[in-house]
């Protein structure tokens, strides 16, 4: 797997993009798509910190290039699709 690099604040990430919250409803998908994938990675990041069960966060994409999300996977070597 590729490491996959995104910014931990998203509210950093909309002041540098120039986004304000009244325009979010007129942005491209796409671009609004990326974000919340953005929020979710840091969540589940942050999450992970403290979580009962330790888990290491992956981003998944198909042999196809078809991106299908994050996956977690425990020390024992389960994993969880997201």
């Amino acid at each position: 797997m590729t490491p996959k690099v995104c910014s931990c604040d998203l509210n950093l990430l909309l002041h540098l993009l120039h986004y304000e919250p009244k325009i979010l409803q007129s942005i491209d998908r796409i671009q609004v798509g990326k974000m919340i994938e953005k929020f979710v990675a840091v969540e589940l990041a942050k999450q992970g910190t403290f979580a009962k069960t330790r888990s290491r966060l992956h981003h998944y994409r198909a042999s196809s290039r078809q991106k299908v999300g994050f996956v977690l996977e425990s020390p024992r070597g389960e994993i969880v699709g997201i």
